[in-house]
């Protein structure tokens, strides 16, 4: 059996993530969930999440870039858009 160190796995995870080849959502747990991004780069897209299965799927048809009027001062660098419901298989 292959050993692999933890962090190095991570590490890749964090590689994956900034080139694009995967993206991360963060989970009710607060642990990461990782997705390869299946032959196209992964940009800024919205998830929906099954509060009865947990099943996480991407939205697609939902816009990139949100219009958002931030406070003076403020400098926005991420966001991250979950919607929460119940799946097809679960209603």
């Amino acid at each position: 059996m292959l050993s692999v160190d933890r962090v190095t796995v991570y590490r890749v995870l964090d590689w994956l993530t900034g080139a694009g080849l995967a993206h991360r959502i963060a989970g009710d747990d607060r642990t990461w969930r990782f997705n390869a991004s299946r032959g196209r780069k992964a940009g800024p897209h919205a998830h929906f999440t099954c509060s009865a299965c947990g099943k996480t799927v991407c939205l697609e048809d939902v816009p990139a870039k949100l219009a958002l009027r931030m406070p003076k001062g403020f400098v926005s660098r991420e966001i991250e858009l979950n919607v929460r419901g119940v799946c097809s298989a679960c209603h």
